[in-house]
């Protein structure tokens, strides 16, 4: 596969519409998760990769045998929003409620920060907003390895159900 989330095509004698329903009947078996025919190509698969799930999107064109199936790899978009809201909505309230507990707890850090308000922010915010970009790339190369993987796996049953090259 290339960079660009491109797998291998296939080339089988059916024509798009008899690819859909062998398809839709191995999906309703429950062999082929996350089948749909509503989306931008012929029809797209689910190719999971914890965190981030993707999508295997199909594409067809007229091939001399008959038709060609080319595939394409992309995350979903919905879920890294998600989990990009959850980071902002539990970091930032963190930096009130640690200065709340320390002040509380630490008479000493209370008479700084009313000295300092920003004391808090200075060192809370790095330790915990920091490792983020390093922890969102890693998740984000784990998950498309995973999606790669399992997304080879559903061109490779979609290959055996249309007995196609």
């Amino acid at each position: 596969m290339a960079g660009d989330g491109l797998f291998d095509s296939i080339v089988t004698t059916r024509d798009p519409e008899r690819v859909i329903d062998l398809l839709r009947k191995l999906s309703k078996r429950g062999k082929l998760p996350g089948f749909e025919t509503e989306c931008p190509g012929l029809f797209r698969v689910a190719a999971f990769g914890a965190p981030f799930d993707h999508h295997l999107t199909c594409y067809a064109s007229a091939a001399e045998e008959g038709t060609e199936l080319r595939f394409v790899l992309e995350r979903q978009k919905r879920l890294p929003l998600i989990f990009a809201a959850t980071l902002v909505f539990t970091v930032w309230p963190g930096v009130y409620l640690t200065d709340s507990f320390l002040s509380t707890i630490w008479e000493a850090y209370g008479r700084w920060t009313l000295d300092m308000p920003w004391l808090t922010y200075a060192w809370y915010l790095p330790i915990t907003a920091g490792p983020i970009p390093w922890m969102w790339g890693g998740w984000s190369k784990k998950s498309r390895a995973a999606a790669d993987e399992h997304g080879r796996e559903q061109v490779d049953k979609i290959r055996k159900a249309l007995e196609a090259e």
